[in-house]
């Protein structure tokens, strides 16, 4: 019987802590994909480039109210957002320094701009926007001399 209500409390617990996740978007996150639903197209990282400090961005809420920071191609940026009902986000605003932004830096702050909604699956975080389209991210992870930590 003991077993039982550690078996259920475990569930129970689990099954809230996943729902939170789903309020927040709390984390450090790494960018690794631009995806178009539509025509199941991808535009990714090559994988040796995904953790390399590039396009990491760290998201702070409160489940509601939130703050980005983070890192371009070549810049930082940063901005806030707010989050509704049904994964809804509304990035308020976003920028940063634009010195000789190249590559998916450029487009970044238009992109995000757009976002509207966001779901995870497992461990990646997808940021939908212009109806049919998402980024794609993972936790951020450093890559130190020979091996990658976090």
């Amino acid at each position: 019987m003991k077993y039982i209500v550690v078996l259920v409390f475990t569930l129970i617990t689990g099954f809230f802590d996943s729902n939170k996740l789903d309020e927040s978007l709390n984390g450090h996150w790494t960018l690794i994909c631009f995806e178009n639903l539509e025509s199941h197209q991808k535009d990714c990282r090559p994988q040796g480039e995904c953790h390399n400090g590039r396009l990491t961005f760290e998201f702070t809420d409160d489940g509601r109210d939130g703050e980005i920071k983070g890192r371009t191609t070549t810049n930082s940026v940063l901005g806030n957002y707010e989050l509704g009902e049904n994964q809804a986000i509304e990035v308020k605003k976003f920028g940063g320094t634009r010195v000789l932004e190249r590559g998916w830096g450029k487009d970044l702050s238009r992109t995000i701009k757009q976002a509207s909604s966001y779901k995870y699956f497992s461990d990646t975080l997808r940021l939908y926007y212009d109806s049919n389209k998402c980024m794609v991210f993972v936790p951020y992870q450093s890559v130190k001399e020979g091996g990658i930590t976090k």
